[in-house]
């Protein structure tokens, strides 16, 4: 695509009354900047900022306004605050103090474009005037996810280690990262640390909020009689039990629905509900800032997170010397691993006819894996079957590739060591 970022030397009218209005440093700034591709302007909203020009390693104070290229650092410092705007559509960036920033990259022609920025530190806000169409992207990077756009309003955090946190207000916004995607719409928000996968997607509208929802109140409940509550893959009576838990082992809560009639909590490395009817329930709400988050009577969990199901784990042995792992359940699906005879695993699903099951490994994979290859400690029908949207779809093969498939496939029948 052609790059319409402006270059020093070809700015129009408007952008030139603009670098004559800048004053003292500011203007020092714009004029070292010979060879960048010039994209946005960068408003000093309180004193406090600072500029470094690519290829350079020299931090300078803005005092009023100024322009801002590719490969530009812009920083704020615990009182400064700043807004990016962006020359082809307006669009906004807010640093909030504390913040670093990088515009990667910026490509266009017309009306369409293409931006990446890199949060480094702090809290950015991000706001577009219109939807991004086809043509368009708008990706943000930081040390713990990587997010592209299609909202027009969203809030980015990323912490002194690097973890990373995202609030959606409007539109939608992609995230990624070690493997894992989510979608999170309007008033939800993700986390992410480095290296681990994506968070669940929570309700939350603020920061506070949202690490309420992930990490929880201090919360117990107490009961008359010695029982053990049932866990429900979500909040009524008609949701499947998925195990149960004994109250006193209950340390927090994570979430409730809007008439507290079901609570949310930490399960077997997923989370549950229970119902609190008959029950007395306490949350240290006066250590949660943000509150409870509330849950629509349609949450359902993911049932694949646990690793026990039930009241008996159900688990599965290598039988064979070596066993591949598949990306789904077939020969064509990419290999993703490899186990080993006596190697242990988690069945958390089969397929419609039993002959592939849906496993984890001891490293948090999730995979398939042909079930004759595996002993597993229960009767197969037992283990629920995976629904067919959450099944992977093979991709279309291009017609030159067909005779190479072929091949492979009839290479991995003759091979039953290797699991297939």
């Amino acid at each position: 695509m052609k790059i319409i970022a402006l270059r020093r030397g070809m700015l129009p009218g408007v952008i030139v009354m603009l670098i004559v209005a800048l004053v003292g440093s500011a203007v020092a700034v714009v004029m070292a900047q010979d060879s960048a591709e010039l994209v946005a302007s960068m408003e000093v909203l309180t004193a406090g900022v600072e500029v470094k020009r690519v290829d350079t390693t020299t931090w300078v104070p803005v005092k009023v306004e100024t322009l801002v290229g590719q490969g530009d650092m812009i920083r704020t410092d615990a009182s400064g605050t700043a807004r990016i705007t962006f020359f082809t559509d307006g669009s906004t960036v807010d640093l909030d103090p504390n913040t670093e920033v990088c515009l990667v990259q910026y490509e266009g022609s017309g009306d369409q474009f293409n931006l990446t920025i890199e949060v480094l530190l702090g809290i950015t806000r991000q706001q577009f005037g219109r939807l991004l169409d086809a043509g368009s992207s708008y990706e943000v990077l930081t040390p713990g996810v990587a997010m592209t756009v299609r909202g027009t309003n969203f809030s980015v955090r990323v912490e002194d280690d690097g973890r990373s946190a995202l609030l959606t207000h409007e539109g939608l916004v992609a995230a990624t990262d070690s493997g894992t995607e989510a979608e999170v719409p309007p008033d939800f928000g993700i986390r992410s640390e480095v290296g681990r996968p994506i968070s669940d997607v929570v309700p939350a509208t603020t920061f506070e909020e949202l690490d309420t929802a992930l990490d929880g109140c201090p919360g117990s409940i107490m009961t008359a009689a010695d029982v053990r509550l049932n866990v429900r893959l979500g909040p009524g009576l008609d949701q499947e039990v998925v195990g149960s838990i004994a109250p006193a082992s209950i340390a927090s809560m994570i979430g409730t629905t809007e008439d507290n009639a079901w609570y949310r909590i930490p399960f077997r490395s997923g989370y549950g509900w229970v119902a609190a009817a008959g029950l007395e329930i306490a949350v240290g709400d006066d250590t949660c800032p943000g509150g409870l988050a509330v849950y629509g009577l349609d949450r359902l969990e993911d049932a694949t997170r646990y690793g026990l199901f039930g009241e008996t784990e159900i688990v599965g042995l290598i039988a064979y010397e070596t066993a591949n792992l598949r990306a789904g359940p077939g020969e064509k699906y990419e290999k993703v691993g490899l186990l080993f005879a006596g190697d242990a695993v988690a069945i958390i699903g089969r397929n419609a006819d039993s002959s592939w099951l849906r496993i984890r490994t001891e490293d948090e994979l999730n995979a398939w894996i042909a079930t004759f290859l595996v002993q597993v400690n229960t009767d197969i029908g037992f283990i629920g079957v995976v629904p067919a949207d959450e099944v992977p779809q093979l991709p279309t093969p291009a017609p030159d590739d067909a005779p190479d498939e072929a091949a492979d496939e009839a290479a991995d029948e003759t091979n039953t060591d290797s699991g297939e």
